[in-house]
């Protein structure tokens, strides 16, 4: 049954997205993306697409370039996935499960807009350089260090509020909100955390986004044919189970024949 279901949503999936959200300009330890085929190591210079899910682990980090001067800092133990609509004014949503990013939006066009979704609210980016960190549970905090950030409750709260540079606000799970100057401490301790250990080469700040389009041709067939040959492989496994059912009965009757026999040379013996 699980195989069948697993072709049934195979089938029924969208070709390939052709929509590309960025660039890998660094992976520090171990990374993973993940999408409807499986998952794989993270490397630098992979084409993120839209639908792809990043995991980090506890000792790892991930530097994306979402071309010119844009990019953005995935930490340790985060868990995201990139949506992008190139059709729309909502040019990229990351939706943040858990974990921190830092973004870093230097030449970002006004028209285009860049969110962040997390289990507790959005984060509508007016900045250009904040953190964002979700915890299973303690909700959000927003770190505003330079710009201003607008963060909306999703969990039934009729909250909306919008954070300037030098404000941290915190929103947890029941609701309950609170606004706070950063310290110089804390500052210094999330730049040095969340510092992009490499910076922009010119090869990432002169990708446009429609050269990362045509970049992002050769992930996209991998990934058809990735999908193709997952297909191919539950395919084959569902006709061996078929044909396995077909052949029981068979089996069974040489089974009792065998049985039989074993029993008219025990009578015999007798």
């Amino acid at each position: 049954m699980r195989l069948l279901l697993s072709f049934l949503v195979l089938m029924n999936l969208p070709l390939v997205a052709e929509d590309s959200v960025g660039w890998v300009a660094s992976v520090t330890g171990k990374a993973w993306v993940v999408d409807d085929t499986g998952r794989r190591p993270l490397k630098e210079e992979d084409v993120l697409l839209d639908g792809e899910r990043i995991l980090t682990d506890a000792s790892s980090s991930v530097e994306v370039s979402l071309g010119g001067k844009n990019q953005l800092f995935v930490d340790s133990s985060s868990n995201l996935i990139f949506e992008a609509d190139e059709a729309t004014d909502l040019e990229i949503e990351v939706g943040l499960d858990f974990g921190t990013l830092r973004p870093q939006l230097n030449d970002w066009k006004s028209s285009q807009r860049f969110r962040i979704v997390t289990p507790t609210a959005v984060a509508g980016v007016r900045g250009t350089d904040f953190v964002v960190q979700e915890s299973l549970e303690e909700g959000i905090s927003v770190d505003v260090m330079e710009g201003e950030v607008e963060v909306e409750g999703k969990l039934g709260q009729r909250i909306r509020e919008r954070i300037r540079a030098g404000l941290q606000l915190r929103l947890d799970r029941r609701g309950e909100k609170s606004r706070a100057e950063i310290t110089a401490q804390r500052l210094e301790k999330l730049k040095d955390r969340l510092k992009f250990r490499k910076a922009l080469s010119s090869k990432f700040q002169n990708l446009n986004r429609q050269e990362l389009r045509e970049k992002a041709k050769g992930f996209i067939e991998a990934r058809r044919q990735r999908r193709e040959s997952l297909k191919k492989s539950i395919r084959e496994k569902i006709q061996e189970k078929i044909q396995d059912r077909k052949d029981r009965p068979e089996r069974e009757s040489k089974s009792d024949n065998r049985r039989d026999k074993i029993r008219e040379r025990l009578q015999q013996r007798r």
